[in-house]
């Protein structure tokens, strides 16, 4: 009787179902990234593109027309904290709007917005670094966002790449 039940449970098997396709037509595919900005924000295009690369684009993608096309839009604002004399709260913000194309056209589109604080103090180089290093941190989290947004779309039409 207890072999009859274990040979059951192995002969049934498991019925779970994968809830997403696992093969996507994005991934599969390489998309080309071009990145704008009305204003020169150091490198922000360049780790924007490095990102986007890395969550998007595999080893053994093929070549395609998927384009995504990327405004960046950076302020920086003071806090109006001061944690002590010598050093003042700064607030960072990303505004990025982004659109996806294939040969057809238009796929998709959105914006994202995210912030950063730091503090400012009288040390210079310190700044620069503190500034760079939280920028850094932001594009990151869009280029994430922007990727995890893309890869779990529904498309209205089939992708052509």
């Amino acid at each position: 009787m207890k072999k009859l039940l274990i040979y059951i449970c192995i002969l049934s098997g498991c019925a779970y179902q994968p809830l997403y396709k696992t093969s996507n037509s994005i991934l599969s595919n390489s998309t080309s990234f071009v990145v704008k900005s009305k204003e020169r924000y150091g490198n922000d295009e360049s780790l924007m593109k490095m990102f986007l690369d890395q969550n998007l684009n595999l080893k053994d993608s093929s070549p395609s027309s998927l384009k995504l096309v990327i405004s960046i839009q950076k302020t920086i604002g003071g806090l109006g904290i001061n944690k002590d004399l010598s050093s003042t709260g700064t607030l960072m913000t990303y505004i990025v709007n982004f659109s996806l194309y294939d040969k057809k056209g238009y796929l998709t589109s959105g914006t994202i917005s995210k912030r950063s604080s730091y503090s400012l103090s009288l040390d210079s180089y310190g700044n620069l670094i503190t500034e760079e290093d939280s920028s850094r941190k932001l594009i990151k989290s869009i280029a994430e966002s922007i990727s995890h947004i893309i890869l779990s779309q529904n498309f209205e039409r089939k992708v052509d790449p």
